[in-house]
């Protein structure tokens, strides 16, 4: 290669470092894949240990409008049939109420109840072994920026600047609201951060040697 060429394949190069910036994309978006993969799949916080484990403690009604899976407003369960130890075979029933009475008027329930949280989203099939933020997927699907089975991706300030933020209030104090109950959550560790540089300078090399630079 002449230096008139290599001069001309440098020129072209800092035009599309400047207009595109390639390699900073890639790496931004491997973070956000990696960062939302610590989060929302292997459940766990900044400095890699589990979110936490679900209340098991506090009852709770939940509207059906207010939950990603539909299900049937009822009151507590009421055990009847309850049979003694030792004198017959047989198993307590539990019946739920659909409908409270308010005074004198019988008024259909708009809740379920639920005997805690980790219940609820068992009845809803959603995992429960540990602290899993997703529910609706809202809050995922805003921070990746794209559906779970897409690869994730930055947000695009300028060509020199990526960004991975939350364009929902409702998720932003989702996400606030986490960190402040369970720890830093949505921070990027140091090895996140090392994996970044990592993957800006593999990438800029990958871009130096396309243009014949290396």
């Amino acid at each position: 290669m002449t230096v008139k060429e290599y001069n001309a394949n440098l020129d072209r190069f800092l035009v599309d470092i400047t207009k595109i910036n390639r390699p900073l994309y890639l790496a931004a978006k491997s973070s956000v894949q990696q960062i939302g993969n610590r989060i929302f799949q292997d459940g766990k916080k900044t400095n890699e240990s589990i979110i936490g484990q679900y209340d098991t403690k506090h009852p709770l009604y939940v509207n059906p409008n207010n939950s990603p899976k539909s299900f049937k407003p009822e009151g507590k369960p009421v055990t009847v049939g309850k049979v003694k130890r030792g004198k017959k075979k047989g198993q307590d029933i539990e019946l739920r109420n659909t409908v409270r009475l308010v005074g004198k008027e019988v008024v259909e329930h708009k809740t379920r109840w639920f005997a805690n949280y980790k219940d609820f989203r068992n009845q809803i099939g959603r995992p429960i072994d540990k602290v899993n933020l997703v529910l609706s997927g809202d809050l995922q699907s805003d921070f990746r920026k794209a559906n779970v089975n897409q690869f994730a991706e930055p947000t695009k300030i300028s060509p020199s600047k990526y960004v991975i933020q939350l364009d929902r209030v409702v998720n932003e104090k989702k996400s606030e609201g986490f960190d402040k109950k369970y720890g830093e959550i949505f921070t990027a560790s140091q090895k996140e951060k090392e994996t970044f540089e990592r993957n800006v300078n593999l990438e800029l090399n990958n871009e130096l040697e396309k243009y014949g630079l290396l």
